[in-house]
């Protein structure tokens, strides 16, 4: 808008950059229009990820096959020992699905030896839950035995790691309310009031023990 004449250079200019700063800050005294706004743009939904990338493959294409990341099983590792039902459904599960009608589904056979095996009675379960501990004794002395072997081939614990093992259970006995960290402080200022020889005699032992166990462990360069 055109000022009036009377108005000086410096009130010009002073005047025009008062309505700048004005129409900068969207505040406009009476008898001013504000400029129109721009409208607001519909809100686009872009459409899932699946439907954009099968725009672009053939309609002969077959779907891709999501991989699956399975850890590799340890050739090692001792399994469990079966229940007295996965017992029952192995003996069991070839008999039912000879009879039952084509096409039924394997959960359907699940659940008709599931009402099967309900139905026994404890005598006719006694068997396979006898076998069934049977065989959890014997899991039970595979994994002692191969705790005791990893054992026998594990690096030797320091003196003082040894020490607060053997004297834990005695000092948090002593102070029922202290906390871990506590006990293991309280068995540390009583690993430092041991005798020097002492502590000497433990730490040659150790370094026999750690050195025969990097001859057997460790291989040569």
């Amino acid at each position: 808008q055109q000022l009036a004449p009377s108005f000086s250079l410096c009130q010009h200019i002073e005047c025009r950059r008062h309505i700048c700063m004005m129409l900068s800050l969207r505040v406009l005294p009476i008898g001013f229009a504000r400029p129109a706004t721009r409208p607001f743009a519909a809100v686009q939904v872009r459409p899932p990820r699946q439907v954009v990338v099968s725009a672009f493959l053939d309609a002969s294409d077959p779907p891709a096959k999501k991989k699956q990341r399975r850890a590799k099983a340890d050739p090692d590792r001792i399994k469990r020992a079966p229940s007295a039902y996965n017992l029952y459904f192995k003996a069991a599960f070839p008999a039912v699905k000879s009879k039952a009608a084509e096409g039924t589904k394997a959960v359907e056979l699940t659940a008709t030896l599931s009402q099967m095996w309900k139905a026994l009675s404890a005598d006719q379960k006694a068997p396979y839950e006898a076998e069934a501990n049977k065989l959890k004794g014997e899991v039970a002395a595979k994994r002692a035995a191969a705790k005791a072997e990893a054992k026998k081939h594990a690096r030797p614990v320091t003196p003082y790691a040894n020490y607060v093992s053997a004297n834990f259970a005695r000092v948090s006995a002593s102070a029922p309310d202290a906390k871990t960290t506590d006990v293991v402080k309280l068995i540390s200022a009583e690993w430092k009031k041991l005798p020097d020889n002492k502590k000497s005699s433990l730490l040659s032992e150790y370094r026999e023990k750690l050195a025969a166990w990097k001859a057997i462990n460790e291989p040569t360069v």
